[in-house]
């Protein structure tokens, strides 16, 4: 294991002082994903000097349904407190032991689409359409291994100057209970954490793909591929029996649609590592289809809840692109 991808301690689970950058942002986001059925989404970005927490709920249906809830709220720059904390939007993160366990609570409305392409052709007429119905839940996240990063010393290949200085994941396993209207259901399964803070801008980075995915019961990976500034950065960690590997290559090939979308349907990932490769499959299921605008320049940002093709074993894919007349500038390379 190389200690400079995990190089994190108490201090780093806590909320950090901002930075004098407008976009300097601190973000920390949960999902518990399960293979065959829904899985759940929910992040935080506090965005301090711009003034406002942006609040994410959203789960995935494995039949392209998406339930969403949004919200942007004001937020003081002195709101950092003890930095165990992060509240808004009815969505709050608790610390219950560092590098260890977190505890996510939600109480409030959500919005039930019927299919996440409706929310990509337009966010604000299928969210104004979409019936709102009541969304509690309760689940802790608990660590499967130490925090690591996918570059060294905390950083993100080809992402430092745009997206977040400092940036750690872990893998998790998540138990708890999500009730949806008149329906609930209690979890126990694997998902993944993350948690960064820096300037973030989107827009910025040309393209990225980041993968996680559950292997067995033991063993976890994560592959992340960026171009940034013309450079192509890749990397890949695979958290085997508690331990962390950094892996000696990374490779991605993505199939994609061939409709207007042009999505993701599966990837090829490659994971090489002395005590033995990884070689995955993976099939994206539902979509949280996202866009963001700065400047003139365009990025879209999906977020798919996955499988390890021909098991139940869950995964998450994440894909960003600056849009190039239209078209998703990474599709031709990665």
């Amino acid at each position: 294991m190389s200690t400079d991808y995990c190089c994190f301690d108490a201090s780093d689970e806590h909320l950090h002082t901002p930075g004098p950058q407008p976009a300097w942002n601190e973000s920390m986001a949960f999902a518990a994903i399960e293979g065959n059925g829904p899985s759940l989404f929910i992040r935080h970005g506090r965005r301090y000097n711009e003034g406002h927490i942006e609040v994410s709920v959203a789960q995935l249906g494995p039949d392209g349904s998406l339930d969403v809830a949004f919200a942007k709220r004001p937020l003081d720059r002195n709101s950092i407190g003890n930095g165990r904390t992060s509240s808004g939007g009815g969505l709050t993160f608790s610390l219950i032991e560092p590098a260890k366990r977190w505890r996510a609570t939600y109480a409030g409305q959500i919005r039930r689409i019927p299919h996440y392409n409706d929310f990509a052709a337009n966010p604000g007429a299928a969210l104004k359409a979409a019936p709102a119905i009541d969304c509690t839940f309760a689940l802790e996240f608990e660590d499967r291994g130490p925090l690591f990063g996918t570059g060294p010393n905390g950083s993100i290949p080809g992402g430092e100057r745009y997206l977040s200085g400092r940036h750690y994941e872990s893998t998790v396993h998540c138990v708890g209970a999500i009730s949806m209207g008149n329906t609930k259901r209690d979890v126990s399964t694997y998902g993944f954490r993350d948690h960064s803070w820096g300037v973030r801008d989107m827009t910025r980075v040309e393209f990225t793909r980041w993968f996680w995915a559950q292997i067995d019961a033991k063993t976890s990976c994560v592959g992340w591929f960026t171009r940034s500034d013309g450079q192509l950065h890749s990397s890949g960690i695979i958290l085997r029996n508690g331990s962390v590997e950094v892996a000696t290559r990374a490779k991605l090939a993505s199939t994609y649609n061939t409709g207007p979308d042009r999505y993701a349907r599966c990837a090829r990932l490659e994971l090489d590592s002395t005590s033995g490769d990884i070689v995955l499959e993976i099939e994206t299921g539902g979509a949280l289809p996202l866009r963001y605008e700065n400047e003139g320049r365009t990025t879209r940002g999906l977020e798919f809840a996955a499988r390890v093709k021909g098991s139940d074993w869950p995964a998450w894919a994440e894909y960003w692109d600056q849009m190039i007349d239209g078209a998703p500038i990474g599709n031709s390379v990665a």
